[in-house]
């Protein structure tokens, strides 16, 4: 329209130039007004689009939250009654072995005795506790119980606790004073003490108040500790100065010395030996250790090594450029470190195959010569 009115009047007769700039301004005015309102209703639709976007994203955190809480709420109703009911079910299987238990007086101690048959140490513990608490017992039903106690935390791998009670008891009478005594030297086997072990073993050896059957026990843990120590040539030793202060039965001793003597059977590689055949071939000492991944890598590296050398070679020597000189110098140097690496990890694969035989064997020979399960299950008093 404003267009329309601009033309018409320059168009009519008469018209000057002061007209026709009036009439330029006049439209400029009215196009930028109408473009004014055109874009401030342009940006109130976006500021309600980018309220309602707003809004509606707070409404969707709000109903995500509601979901979220609400399934948290139902999840822990359902493990708390997954709990009651399985607390339930446990006061109903105690109801029945107690209707069903053939101990007419229930006393702690009986039922530590029975539920330590059953092997469950933990609760055999608590009652033998509570009973040394509560009870008034005579000195050997003292000492049993505690002696039944230690037995209980070295089945529950509380070594150093059954330590604690072991020591006490080797100041009491007899049999407890030599049954602590051998299961001292047990818990620090236990404890992995290997050397401990062996040197409490050889003290507790040379007293003469332990019993022929403890002391028996107390040889084989020392012979275990030096095979697990990896000693053989010290266990073979103290297996023939043990024969002369305890008497291991034929079996054991047979088992025993068979397990030492193996040990030298054992597959080894010489580390020299695999030095020297991967000086001379490339990954050969590798693959002789049972590693040919590494064998292969190493014959890979050297041989593309030596190739870029004899290309590098064959330059220098046909253009006799100092720039070819020099690359050759470098190729051959990452060539001699390449073969060093081949050597070094010839004698490391070498030692690697011996320390995992070596090892093997005696996870072999101490799964054969010792049952950890049978250790206190014996009829012991």
């Amino acid at each position: 329209m404003y267009l329309l009115s601009y033309v018409l009047l320059l168009l009519r007769p008469g018209c000057t130039t002061i007209w026709s700039f009036r009439a330029v301004y006049l439209y400029g005015k009215a196009v930028a007004r109408h473009v004014a309102k055109h874009v401030s209703r342009s940006l109130l639709s976006s500021h309600r689009i980018a309220r309602s976007a707003s809004f509606c994203g707070y409404r969707a955190v709000k109903i995500l939250r509601l979901v979220f809480f609400t399934s948290l709420s139902l999840f822990l109703s359902a493990s708390a009654s997954a709990t009651e009911a399985k607390e339930e079910d446990g006061r109903r299987q105690a109801d029945e072995q107690t209707s069903s238990s053939p101990i007419t007086n229930c006393n702690p101690l009986e039922w530590a005795d029975v539920l330590f048959v059953e092997g469950d140490f933990y609760t055999s513990n608590a009652l033998y506790t509570v009973a040394l608490r509560t009870c008034y017992l005579d000195d050997t039903t003292n000492n049993r119980v505690r002696y039944k106690r230690s037995l209980c935390l070295l089945g529950g791998q509380r070594y150093e606790q059954a330590q604690a009670i072991l020591n006490d008891l080797t100041g009491v009478g007899q049999p407890w004073r030599s049954l602590s005594r051998r299961r001292l030297v047990e818990s620090h086997y236990l404890l992995a003490d290997f050397d401990h072990t062996r040197e409490v073993g050889l003290g507790f050896l040379e007293l003469s108040e332990i019993r022929a059957r403890d002391r028996a026990v107390i040889a084989e843990f020392v012979i275990l500790s030096d095979i697990a120590a990896g000693h053989w040539g010290q266990a073979d030793a103290d297996l023939d100065a043990i024969s002369g202060v305890a008497v291991l039965p034929s079996d054991r001793h047979n088992q025993f010395r068979s397990a030492i003597t193996g040990s030298k059977d054992v597959p080894s590689r010489s580390i020299f030996g695999s030095i020297l055949l991967s000086t001379l071939v490339p990954g050969l000492g590798q693959f002789a250790c049972g590693q040919p991944h590494a064998a292969l890598a190493s014959l890979l590296v050297e041989s593309i090594a030596g190739t870029f050398f004899g290309f590098s070679l064959w330059t220098a020597s046909r253009t006799g450029a100092t720039q070819s000189w020099i690359g050759l110098g470098i190729v051959g140097g990452i060539l001699g470190i390449a073969h060093i690496v081949n050597i070094i990890s010839g004698g490391i694969a070498a030692r690697r195959f011996n320390t995992y035989r070596e090892e093997k064997y005696r996870q072999e020979a101490l799964s054969s010569l010792l049952d950890p399960k049978a250790m206190y299950w014996e009829d012991e008093f």
